[in-house]
């Protein structure tokens, strides 16, 4: 049985958004990276070019993205957090 998406409210979709774009700068990695990144750590598809557009599109906050890929972002983030500022950001503390 599948297990049911929670809902992400714009607020929390916008510290989400932040809380990666901080990983990113911090981490200096590219779209097409990070987007195979969350595809390993989250279980989340984003196959190629593809992926790598809507992790862009998210970024930049072009596009409205649905709730299961907001869920891959969070579990991407909690795998990976290692600040405690950015933990509070995303909501983990």
């Amino acid at each position: 049985m599948a297990r049911e998406l929670p809902r992400y409210s714009d607020e929390e979709r916008e510290r989400l958004r932040r809380a990666l774009l901080e990983h990113v700068e911090n981490k200096k990695i590219r779209y097409h990276r990070l987007a195979q990144d969350i595809a390993d750590k989250a279980n989340y598809g984003l196959d190629g070019d593809s992926g790598r557009r809507r992790v862009e599109r998210f970024l930049k906050g072009t596009h409205r993205q649905n709730d299961d890929f907001i869920d891959a972002i969070a579990r991407y983030l909690g795998s990976c957090l290692t600040s405690a500022p950015m933990a509070q950001i995303c909501g983990f503390e």
